[in-house]
Formats: structure tokens, C-alpha cells, sequence
């Protein structure tokens, strides 16, 4: 039981070793994944701001004549409608003039792309991220921080998370006449990269540069760097030890008395960038560089609690079989120790049997089925003055005197061999030629 004991506690500390390089392997797989996720995504939008900046309709409209027509509007209009009604994960698109007023905004809402009236247009001019598009020149686009859509100056309710892709947009003669704006939904791409995790146990974390949470443990945590009452609420706030580790490598893995961490740093202007390189295909993209804009943190947490709970998990399943083995090996052992009990009475039965045999008045002779002598009593010898060592591996008719009839003898094998006892008078003769009965 012992030795089944160490076995046992060995294969446990294998197979845990085992469970958690798995682990490990599927969370750094997971966020690569993340990576390419996030990289495929954007370089959709940029493709799809791109076609949009070269719309036959949105450079007619920039035609340098007297007045816009309304027609040409309404053309305008009708295009990004059926775009965004293609392309569901845009919340915004948005056509703006050199000073910042929007020319054309369609907004997704209620299910379906609704086009805003002349009435509704704003003036974004003094937005940054018209700012840092209108400077740009053709071939760039605009990647901005990763935040919540504002209207109107105030937060819009309920959050909507943002990333707003720019381009220039130029008219026939090849100047500049405005931007392009996408606002891409970026609970689009926080539920694309929770689908990456198949660990039931494991959180999914999305930090921005400084540590604030986009995609928090709970929905209170996120966008803290939004709302000046929520400054503090940031992940290195809540995990000190794990920011700290955090920052010293763009990547890592590591466990706290909190739980096991894994995590990677994104930058998606090089992800997209890359990506756009590997298809063969080149553009210059750039960012706003303000708070928490420089990268991201893509994080998976599991905590203590989950990572015990995978122990005692398979601690509890080597225990069943640890019981189930000492049960066996029990019942094995009370076996091996009656039969051995068994065993010792049986020798001592016929070590007495032997001896009654042994020490008898009269006359013992044991042969095998062809009659070959195998064992004698000394009383054999002392009656027929054969030794032991003479007698064995002879027969019986040593001591044949000639006195019986030879069916005397049959009937004497045939009774035995039948396996009947058969009792009778032999005149026998002895070693030195004496007769006895």
C-alpha cells in the first residue's frame, strides 16, 4: 500500500504538471490569437474606409462648382446607406468638409442604418480625431484611442465603445476637400476576442496603456478613464504585483497569490500594419499618441480560486482511484494472507502425516501409476533389509518370491488402479533370501 502510496502521488504530480502546461499553452495561444483577431478586423475597416474615400459619389460632390446639388446629396446618401447596411459593425459613417461640418452621416440604430438630416449634422471640427484625420495626405489613414462615443459633448448612454477610422478625402482634381470617418463598434471586436477564450474559468481582460480597463471584470470597472469620478479604477490599482511583472515584458505568464496571469501587449497599428505586409499590400497608419492611446493589454485572468478548484478537481479523481486501489489491494492481502494461513496448516498436517509415516509399525511403500517405488518407511527396511537408496526407483516385485500365483498380482494392480483398496497375504522374500508373509 505503501509503495501503490508513492506511485499514485507521483502520477498526481504529473498529471497537475501536465494539466497546467496545457493551461498555460492554451492562454498564450489564445491571445496570439487575440492578436490576429484584432489585426484581421481592422484591416477590413481600413479596406472599407479606403473604398469609401474613392466613392465615384463622394468625389462628385467635392466638384468645384457653385452650390452642391441636392441630388448629388441625396446619391451621396443612398451609397452609405447600403454600405453600412452591408457592413453591420459600423455605428457611424460620416462624410466631413475641410472645416469640420459633417456633409453626410449615416447612424446605426435600432437594427438598421438610418441617414441624418441636413437638421441633425454637427460640427466636428473641434473633435481630435477631425483634427489629426484633415492633416494626413493621401495613402494615410487615422486609427484613433480606443474610447466611448460622445454626442453633443456628453457621453452617449448607453456606453458605446468606439474606434473611429479616418481618411482624407479628395475630390477629382486630386486636392484635398475633407475625411472619411468610420466610428467601428468596438463591442464588436471586446465579444469577438471573449469568443477566443474557451477556458470557462478564465477572464478575459482588454487594458489600455495606463491600466484602465476596456473590458473589465465587471462592467463598473470599464472606461474609468472617461468619468473623473472612476480615475482610480484601474487594473494596477486592483493587481499592483501583476501591473508591476506586467511592465517589464511585452509578454509573459505568471501566477500571484491572486491567480494566474497571461498576458500579451497589442499594438494594433503594427498588428495591422503587419498584416497589411504579409497580404502584399502597404499604407501608412497613424495615431493619436494621448492617454492610454500606445497600446493595449490584452490580459487572461483565472483566479486562485479556479486554478485550486482544478486541483482539488484532480485531486479528488486520483483520491477515488487511490481508494478503490487500497480496497483492491486490501482484499488482495487478507487473499494471500489466508491462503497463506491455509498453506502453513496444510505443511503442518503433512509434516505430522509424514512423520505418523515415518515413525509407523509397519510397513510403507508408495509408488507411482507404473509402479516405480518413490517412497519407503524405515520399517520397510528393517522387515525386508532393503535401504531406502536401494529401494527407490524399483518395483515391488524386488520382494517377488515365486510362492503366488501370477493372478494374485493382477488382481492385486487392477483393484488398486481402479482406485479400490484391496487387502490380502503375499508371501514376500526378503534382501538376504528370507521369506516373510
Amino acid at each position: 500500500m505503501l509503495a501503490f502510496t508513492l506511485v499514485l502521488a507521483g502520477l498526481l504530480y504529473l498529471e497537475h504538471r501536465s494539466d497546467r502546461k496545457v493551461l498555460l499553452a492554451e492562454q498564450r495561444n489564445e491571445l496570439n490569437l487575440q492578436k490576429r483577431v484584432i489585426a484581421s478586423d481592422f484591416r477590413a475597416v481600413i479596406t472599407d474606409l479606403l473604398v469609401l474615400s474613392e466613392l465615384h459619389e463622394v468625389k462628385r460632390y467635392f466638384l468645384d462648382i457653385k452650390g452642391e446639388s441636392e441630388s448629388e446629396l441625396h446619391d451621396l446618401n443612398k451609397v452609405f446607406l447600403s454600405f453600412a447596411n452591408q457592413k453591420r459593425f459600423y455605428d457611424q459613417l460620416r462624410l466631413l468638409d475641410l472645416k469640420g461640418d459633417e456633409v453626410a452621416r449615416i447612424n446605426y440604430r435600432d437594427g438598421s442604418p438610418q441617414a441624418v438630416s441636413a437638421g441633425g449634422l454637427q460640427y466636428k471640427g473641434d473633435r481630435y480625431y477631425f483634427k489629426e484625420t484633415i492633416k494626413l495626405g493621401e495613402g494615410n489613414v487615422y486609427l484613433s484611442p480606443f474610447d466611448l462615443n460622445v454626442e453633443r459633448g456628453e457621453i452617449e448612454r448607453p456606453l458605446k465603445p468606439i474606434i473611429r477610422f479616418g481618411v482624407p478625402a479628395f475630390g477629382f482634381g486630386g486636392y484635398k476637400k475633407g475625411v472619411v470617418i468610420v466610428n467601428y463598434r468596438g463591442q464588436h471586436l471586446l465579444d469577438a476576442i471573449s469568443m477566443v477564450n474557451k477556458y470557462e474559468d478564465g477572464k478575459t481582460l482588454l487594458l489600455n496603456s495606463d491600466g484602465y480597463y476596456m473590458k473589465g471584470l465587471r462592467p463598473e470597472d470599464e472606461w474609468g478613464f472617461m468619468f473623473k469620478e472612476a480615475q482610480g479604477n484601474t487594473f494596477k490599482d486592483a493587481f499592483p504585483e501583476a501591473w508591476g511583472r506586467m511592465n517589464e515584458a511585452g509578454s509573459g505568464q505568471f501566477i500571484t497569490g491572486k491567480g494566474l496571469f497571461t498576458y500579451i501587449d497589442i499594438y494594433p497599428l503594427q498588428e495591422v500594419e503587419g498584416l497589411f505586409t504579409e497580404l502584399g499590400e502597404s499604407f501608412d497608419i497613424v495615431a493619436m499618441s494621448g492617454k492610454g492611446a500606445r497600446h493595449w493589454k490584452s490580459v487572461v485572468f483565472v483566479p486562485s480560486k479556479s486554478l485550486n478548484a482544478i486541483t482539488y478537481s484532480l485531486l479528488g479523481r486520483f483520491l477515488i482511484l487511490y481508494l478503490l486501489l487500497m480496497f483492491v489491494i486490501a482484499l488482495a492481502s487478507l487473499f494471500v494472507a489466508r491462503m497463506g494461513i491455509k498453506s502453513k496448516r496444510v505443511e503442518d498436517e503433512i509434516r505430522k502425516l509424514s512423520m505418523a509415516v515415518e515413525q509407523s509399525s509397519i510397513s510403507v511403500v508408495i509408488t507411482d501409476t507404473d509402479g516405480i517405488i518413490e517412497y519407503v518407511n524405515p520399517k520397510f527396511s528393517q522387515v525386508t533389509s532393503y535401504s531406502k537408496q536401494e529401494a527407490l526407483g524399483q518395483s515391488p516385485f524386488i520382494l517377488k518370491s515365486g510362492k503366488m500365483a501370477k493372478e494374485t498380482y493382477r488382481d492385486l494392480w487392477d483393484t488398486i488402479k481402479s482406485g479400490r483398496g484391496w487387502s490380502g497375504d503375499l508371501i514376500n522374500l526378503k534382501k538376504n533370501g528370507e521369506l516373510f508373509i
